[in-house]
C-alpha cells in the first residue's frame, strides 16, 4: 500500500480505494489504505468513506471510530446523517455510539436530539447524563424532547441523571408537566434534583399545586432553606387563604430565615384574605415555557439500514 501511494497515479490510487472498500479484508489493512489515501489524495478518500462507514455493523470499533473522525476532519456534512444512525444504533458498543455522537455534535446535525434521546437508557450513567445535558438547549423540538426527559425523571434510578433531566426540562417546560413536578417535589431525594423540580414548580404552578406545597412544607425533612423559601413565596403568589394554616405550622418548628419568611407570608395572606385581593408579582425564572401549539418542523434522515444491516441512502 505504501508503494501504491508512492506511485500516486490514478490507477494506483484506485487500487487503494478497492482495498479500502473490500469488506473481505481485515479492518487493519483497510485502515492503512484509508490513511495512505488521505495522505496521497484526500478527495479520492472522500468518495469512499461514506460507503465504508455504511457497513459499520460489520466493522470493529477502532476502524469505525477512525471513519467517524475522518468524516468530521474532512467536513463531509452531506453524509452527517450517518453519525446519527450510528449513535442511535442500540446494537453497538457504547464507545462507538459516544464517538458517533461527538461527530454529530461537531457537524452540528439538526437531528442531534435523536441521538441524545436514544442514549437516555444506555447502561453507562455518564453517557445518560451527557445525553440529558445535550437536550438542554433552545431550538430543539420540545414535543419530542420533553416526553423523553420526563421518562428519565420517572424511571432513572440515579439521582444525578434525574438532576440532569430536570435541569434540561427547564428548556422545554409546559403545563402538562405539573403532575410529574408535584410528585417530584414530594418524593425526590437528591437535593439538587429536588431544587430543579422546585424551579419548575415555581414556573408552572397553579391552584392545583397548593396541596402539594402544603405537604412539602409540613414534612420534617431537612430540605434546603432556599427551596423552602421559594415554596413559601409561591404560596403567596397563588394567594390561597388555606395556606395560612400550613404557614403557621411551619412557623412553629422553623428557625432563622425560613421562620421569618413564613411569618411575612402568613401575615400577607391574612391581610389579602381580609381585603379579598392579591397583588403579588412572581419573580422571573430561568425556565423556558413551551406551549405545544406550534408543530415541530423536523428534517428526516436520508439514510437507513437495509435488510442486511448496511446503511443505504433514501431516494427522494
Amino acid at each position: 500500500m505504501s508503494a501504491l501511494a508512492d506511485i500516486g497515479t490514478p490507477e494506483a490510487l484506485d487500487k487503494l480505494v478497492v482495498i479500502l472498500e473490500n469488506g473481505d479484508l481485515e479492518d487493519g489493512g483497510r485502515k492503512k489504505a484509508l490513511n495512505k489515501l488521505l495522505d496521497a489524495d484526500p478527495s479520492r478518500a472522500d468518495g469512499a468513506i461514506p460507503g465504508v462507514l455504511g457497513t459499520y455493523r460489520k466493522l470493529q470499533p477502532p476502524f469505525t471510530n477512525r471513519l467517524l473522525d475522518t468524516l468530521v476532519s474532512r467536513d463531509l456534512r452531506d453524509f452527517a446523517d450517518l453519525t446519527i444512525l450510528v449513535a442511535s444504533d442500540r446494537t453497538l458498543k457504547t464507545k462507538v455510539r459516544k464517538n458517533a455522537l461527538k461527530a454529530a455534535e461537531e457537524l452540528n446535525h439538526p437531528l442531534l436530539h435523536d441521538a441524545y434521546i436514544s442514549l437516555l437508557d444506555d447502561s453507562d450513567k455518564k453517557l445518560r447524563i451527557a445525553a440529558c445535558q445535550g437536550l438542554s438547549r433552545t431550538g430543539l423540538p420540545s414535543g419530542v424532547v420533553a416526553p423523553a426527559l420526563e421518562q428519565v425523571v420517572r424511571s432513572d434510578e440515579k439521582g444525578d441523571v434525574r438532576t440532569a433531566a430536570l435541569k434540561s426540562l427547564k428548556f422545554h417546560a409546559h403545563a402538562g408537566l405539573l403532575p410529574l413536578i408535584h410528585s417530584e417535589v414530594l418524593t425526590e431525594m437528591h437535593p439538587i434534583a429536588w431544587g430543579h423540580s422546585v424551579d419548575l414548580l415555581i414556573a408552572l404552578a397553579d391552584a392545583s399545586s397548593v396541596d402539594t406545597i402544603h405537604q412539602v412544607l409540613l414534612r420534617d425533612d431537612n430540605l434546603p432553606d432556599d427551596g423552602v423559601i421559594a415554596l413559601i413565596h409561591l404560596l403567596v403568589r397563588i394567594g390561597d387563604p388555606s395556606s395560612i394554616h400550613a404557614l403557621r405550622s411551619l412557623e412553629a418548628r422553623a428557625t432563622g430565615t425560613v421562620d421569618s419568611e413564613a411569618v411575612i407570608a402568613r401575615k400577607y395572606l391574612e391581610s389579602e384574605a381580609a381585603a379579598g385581593a392579591g397583588s403579588y408579582t412572581p419573580p422571573a425564572t430561568a425556565v423556558i415555557l413551551w406551549d405545544g401549539t406550534t408543530p415541530d418542523d423536523l428534517p428526516v434522515l436520508s439514510v437507513q439500514l437495509d435488510a442486511n444491516g448496511v446503511a443505504v441512502w433514501i431516494q427522494e
